[in-house]
């Protein structure tokens, strides 16, 4: 509110109404109320008065002034911002125009105005100097010419304004704005006595400078200089816990409450500003204007004169005032007769009718229930605006879940709406910290009382690794413990022969092996087992295991030590080899070692073959006898050393000498022996045919991966190749060709869109499944609970009796029924007792399908789908509700070509015109159509803010301004668009 006073007058210049006359044409008396936009006003003083009146209005503590006055004299005035109205004994010009009904219809969509309607004409006042825009006060609304903006503030002009005081940013000025950038090993300073070579670097997606941890002597060597944190050295580590909760000083004048608190930057001291942004700050009083301002505090600065409600209907002409630091809505009490009159329906006043005015007092203390479930203890008091209230204390909790305190250590109980944190000593926990181990839940009560989960480290020296196990090298490195296994080592083990064992890993464990289970190769394994090598350890020794049998029938691919994919680790077990790497083999193809990888070997199988694989080669080989005859013609001690040596193995057993062919008989079907320079060379006759004993049909010998062979392709190997997915055959694998053998008389299951049973028969040579069920023409034929299901597409008989389902999927895979109407799934249209056409929507779709679809939403019409078209029945004479701002009881009419529910014994209308002078066409909430009812217009209306959208398109301040102008109601809420 702006006051400006004169001697011997007062004209207060507001934001909401004119009161012209007691400062009009004539003489100056009272108060005057005027509209003078937001900036300075110039009031000319005349008929008496003679000179100019300059008034500068500001805001200051919530309260409008006025400084600098000047006047001569005169007894009327004008002010500049009405000079082209020409004005009269009531303030307007005669030709005044109406701009707006409601506040609602001045919102010009800026955030930086205030938006009022006064006297029918929209107001937007610049809140000069407001925060605004989300980058916390960066941006201010500023008046620029008749311009009211959210303009943001240039943040820098040079380089040096943007120094954020950290040594390991880059700071620069950049279009007027800061931009701070990490400079990645800067040389720079921690603060941390106990650290070394400190530079800059990123961790966590902040800019932080570390440097190397050293070793401690005491506590004082870990002073990191953090207020927050609580040092310790702990066998020769420092160890910085942050003290949660603990209270500090954040440096930051605009704070308060200021604790130690865990941030992903690290422990930091941290408090909390009033307000960040005006939502912060909103007070709930509609008296006031709130915002955050330039030091982060709450300003509410007080409208006086702004029109509102006090809520109390024993009051009228409610205006919001100032009353000592208080802005409060206060109305005129309502002239009274007696206490009836006074009642404001507020539990908390004692009103009574004192002198023909209504008086409420508040009863202080008094025990009342403010409806919110989150107090307690709920008593009368007076609140900050100086409204009669009851509140209650804010309770804590409800329940254990409001006490989640976040900290594992603890049990979080809610007791009497009071959080209660029990403290778990003893019970296993983590406290983040990857070098310590068996961490238990602790009661600390230095530097202050606090559950906390605390762990000691795994070792500090080699001493404290000893595993007992003769086989590891054990080693302390960064407070962990490291156990390096001595693969091929000797050691001995627990066994009755005085023998050296070796040293193996196996399924991960270190242990020592007796010698006649430790193998290098696949030979030196009994048949029955196989050299099992833990994964990516091909080339190590390894462990003599039974081969597994049978291996489940699943696909997931290793490749083999032997270079072969295998469906999965089981087949590869199986076939003798370890799993070198889990996935399909991504081999190299060579023709010489040369081609792979230093730990790796050209592997020939068979040596005839032209192309071999890189394989790992062996690292380490058991000194045993065991010889192979190597591609190169050259005997080797055993396989592995073979193998180390990157050759490829011929065939077990010393190289042969040879006199005659004969001599080199390896007793393989497909291969060439003879003898060349006294040695056996072996030749595979690819393409020739040959026999495999035991096996139906002829062979062909085949050179592969897997050597020179007589492949036979027989039919089916086991009954599980022969499967043809017929219920009624039983399936059989014959001397390697398939059987099948009818079931006859077998039940069996025929899948139609219900499925329903039958018995297997032959039938033209086949075997089928054949329905059981009994055979009709429609539905007439069947029973109550089954129907006719013709085959899908003829929709005809003659078709067989089927259950009709009780229930089905709520799946949309649609079909069209013989009725022509589109059903979601088969099972749909088989509970409606309806064949199906096809597959997929019919053409043509019906407009319902069921009653439920059509559904108008009309209390007054019974809703129908007949053959696929809506009907609407309207049930003419039966009782319905009449929507309204008061619901009243009516019937259903059929008036004007359309159905609705009217009042009894009022008029039927199409419009107001319908109607008397004093009532209007008043139709159903949301129709805006007719057939309406002639309602009488309210005479008087409550002066409350609840907006309504009427069925011409303006928004009214409530229901009944939208009545009293003869305006149905298109919606409850504020127009989305203007008037129509």
């Amino acid at each position: 509110m702006r006051n400006i006073t004169t001697s011997g007058w007062t004209c207060v210049l507001g934001l909401l109404a004119f009161m012209w006359g007691s400062c009009g044409g004539g003489g100056v008396s009272g108060s005057q109320v005027l509209d003078v936009g937001a900036e300075d006003g110039a009031i000319q003083m005349q008929d008496g008065f003679e000179g100019t009146l300059e008034v500068e209005v500001t805001l200051e503590d919530g309260v409008w002034s006025q400084d600098d006055t000047s006047m001569g004299g005169g007894d009327d005035f004008q002010t500049d911002a009405w000079d082209e109205a020409s004005q009269d004994g009531d303030g307007f010009g005669d030709s005044a125009s109406f701009e707006c009904t409601s506040i609602a219809e001045c919102d010009d969509q800026n955030g930086c105005t205030l938006d009022l309607c006064v006297d029918n004409r929209c107001i937007h006042e610049c809140l000069n100097g407001l925060a605004c825009g989300s980058d916390g006060g960066v941006a201010r609304c500023s008046l620029e010419g008749e311009e009211c903006a959210c303009v943001k503030m240039p943040e820098c002009e040079n380089d040096e304004q943007c120094n954020d005081q950290d040594p390991c940013t880059k700071d620069i000025c950049a279009q007027n704005q800061c931009v701070h950038t990490c400079d990645v090993g800067a040389v720079c300073s921690d603060g941390n006595p106990m650290t070394s070579m400190d530079s800059c670097v990123i961790e966590g997606g902040s800019c932080l400078c570390k440097g190397v941890l050293q070793a401690c002597a005491d506590a004082k060597d870990c002073d990191d200089g953090n207020a927050c944190t609580l040092d310790n050295c702990v066998d020769g580590k420092c160890i910085n816990d942050c003290q949660v909760g603990a209270a500090c000083d954040d440096k930051d004048p605009y704070t308060d409450n200021d604790t130690c608190r865990e941030t992903p930057s690290g422990c930091v001291c941290q408090g909390k500003r009033e307000c960040y942004s005006n939502n912060d700050c909103d007070d709930m009083n509609p008296c006031t204007v709130d915002y955050c301002d330039g030091q982060a505090k709450c300003r509410h600065n007080c409208y006086q004169g702004l029109s509102c409600s006090d809520g109390n209907p024993a009051t009228q002409n409610d205006v919001c005032v100032l009353q000592g630091s208080a802005c409060v809505c206060v109305g005129t009490p309502v002239m009274c007769i007696d206490d009836k009159d006074c009642d404001d329906l507020n539990p908390c006043t004692n009103d009574a009718c004192v002198s023909g005015v209504c008086e409420h007092q508040c009863s202080i203390n008094s025990v009342c229930d403010d409806g919110d479930i989150w107090t307690n203890n709920d008593k009368c008091v007076i609140g900050p605006s100086g409204a009669c209230t009851c509140q209650g204390e804010r309770a804590e909790c409800l329940d254990a879940r409001d006490c989640h305190d976040q900290n594992p250590c603890t049990e979080d109980t809610c007791i009497s709406f009071t959080c209660h944190h029990t403290c778990l000593e003893g019970t296993s926990c983590d406290d983040g910290n990857p070098d310590t181990r068996d961490d238990r839940c602790v009661w600390e009560q230095s530097p202050a009382p606090s559950c906390l989960c605390r762990g000691r480290f795994e070792c500090t020296q080699d001493k404290d690794c000893d595993d007992q196990n003769p086989c590891t090298i054990d080693k302390c490195q960064n407070t962990h413990c490291y156990h390096e296994c001595s693969i091929g080592q000797g050691c001995q083990g627990d066994w009755p022969l005085p023998v050296q064992g070796y040293c193996v890993t196996s399924d991960g464990n270190c242990a020592c092996v007796a010698p006649w289970v430790v193998c290098d190769d696949p030979f030196d394994c009994p048949p029955s087992q196989f050299c099992y090598k833990d994964e990516k350890m091909c080339g190590s020794l390894g462990v003599c295991k039974d081969r597994p049998s049978p291996c489940p029938l699943i696909y997931k691919p290793v490749c083999g030590c032997d270079g072969k994919t295998y469906s999965n680790s089981c087949e590869a077990y199986q076939a003798g080899t370890s799993v070198w790497y889990e996935g399909e083999c991504a081999l190299t193809h060579c023709f010489a070692n040369s081609m792979c990888p230093q730990d790796q070997y050209c592997s020939f199988v068979p040596c005839a073959i032209e192309t071999g694989v890189c394989i790992p080669r062996p690292e380490i080989c058991l000194p045993e006898d065991d010889p192979v005859c190597g591609c190169d013609n050259k005997t080797y001690q055993n396989a592995c050393e073979a193998g180390r040596a990157g050759v490829s193995i011929n065939y077990s057993g010393a190289c042969k000498q040879c006199i005659f062919d004969t001599d080199c008989n390896d007793g393989n079907p497909c291969t060439r022996d003879y003898c060349y320079q006294s040695k056996c060379e072996y030749g595979c006759q690819t393409g020739e045919v040959c026999l495999i004993p035991g096996l139906p049909g002829a062979g062909m010998c085949v050179l592969d991966a897997s050597g020179c062979r007589c492949e036979v392709t027989p039919e089916c190997i086991t009954n599980l190749d022969c499967n043809d997915s017929n219920q009624c055959t039983t399936d059989l694998c014959i001397d390697g060709k398939c059987q099948y053998k009818c079931n006859v008389g077998s039940k069996c299951s025929i899948e139609l869109p219900i499925p329903v049973e039958g018995t297997c028969q032959e039938q033209l040579g086949s075997c089928v499944c054949s329905p059981s069920a009994k055979p009709c023409n429609s539905n007439l034929d069947c029973s109550t609970s089954e129907y006719c299901q013709f085959q899908t597409g003829t929709c005809a008989p003659p078709g067989t009796c089927v259950q009709r389902p009780l229930m089905c999927p709520d799946v949309f895979d649609p079909v069209c029924g013989c009725d022509g109407i589109t059903y979601n799934n088969a099972c749909e249209a088989a509970r409606a007792g309806v064949s199906i056409k096809h597959q997929g929507e019919c053409e043509g779709v019906p407009q319902c399908r069921t009653d439920a679809d059509c559904n108008d939403s009309n209390q007054c019409t019974t809703d129908a789908c007949v053959a696929g078209v809506c009907e609407h029945k309207c049930d003419v004479g039966q009782k319905c509700i009449v929507q309204g701002p008061i619901p009243v009881e009516g019937k259903c009419q059929e008036e004007f070509g359309a159905c609705g529910c009217l009042p009894e014994g009022v008029q039927a209308c199409a419009s107001n015109a319908d109607c008397f002078e004093n009532q209007y066409c008043q139709f159903q909430p949301g129709t805006c159509a007719p057939p309406g009812a002639c309602i009488q217009k309210p005479s008087m209306c409550p002066l409350i803010y609840d907006p309504v959208c009427g069925c011409d398109g303006r928004t009214y301040d409530n229901a009944c301004l939208a009545a009293r102008a003869g305006v149905s109601i298109r919606y409850l809420g504020a127009c989305e668009i203007g008037p129509m």
